[in-house]
């Protein structure tokens, strides 16, 4: 058995690895639980700076010895403290800007907290996860067979963008389409 813990961004991401990461991986006797980070007393989720996610990958590795952590962080939403985050702007290839700083993350983390190097596997998104569910309903659907009721809803989201990608970037919209994917996972 493997168990494996990853610091997700928001509550979107903690769904996604809960409901389709997890039990996909679960026949491998591959265990993943999602952990989203206190960002106040009464919050958690978003803002994770490097400070905040370095406390939180410390105790869980140390209290937690065979335990692997990864990340599911967003790109473009990563705090401006992580390591090397100013040199990795200037790389315009998205992949490998974030390539680029999950290998300095990783280092960072490890030099860091003094473990073993392969129990962190740093994650960073390079696409808006949002994005991701709005590439093709039809085939998430398949991936979750209850959201079909929701169809009409989720192409509806779709068709106010012009991309996926764009489904996430405007602020305003941003927290209407996790507000409809957070209706639409509460309904299944």
């Amino acid at each position: 058995m493997v168990e494996v813990i990853v610091i997700a961004e928001g509550q979107t991401e903690e769904q996604f690895i809960k409901r389709l990461i997890a039990p996909a991986l679960r026949y491998l006797r591959i265990y993943i639980k999602p952990q989203l980070l206190n960002t106040s007393k009464d919050s958690k989720g978003g803002a994770i700076s490097f400070d905040r996610l370095k406390f939180n990958a410390r105790n869980t590795l140390r209290n937690k010895p065979e335990v692997f952590l990864s990340t599911f962080l967003d790109l473009y939403g990563l705090a401006t403290d992580f390591p090397k985050f100013e040199e990795a702007k200037q790389i315009m290839d998205i992949y490998a800007r974030t390539a680029c700083l999950e290998e300095y993350l990783h280092g960072a983390l490890i030099d860091q907290i003094g473990c073993q190097s392969d129990r962190f596997l740093p994650h960073i998104q390079p696409y808006e996860y949002e994005g991701l569910l709005f590439s093709d309903v039809e085939a998430m659907i398949g991936v979750e067979p209850s959201w079909i009721k929701s169809l009409s809803v989720l192409n509806k989201v779709r068709s106010e963008f012009e991309t996926p990608e764009h489904t996430a970037f405007s602020t305003s919209k941003s927290y209407l389409v996790v507000g409809m994917i957070a209706q639409v996972i509460r309904l299944t």
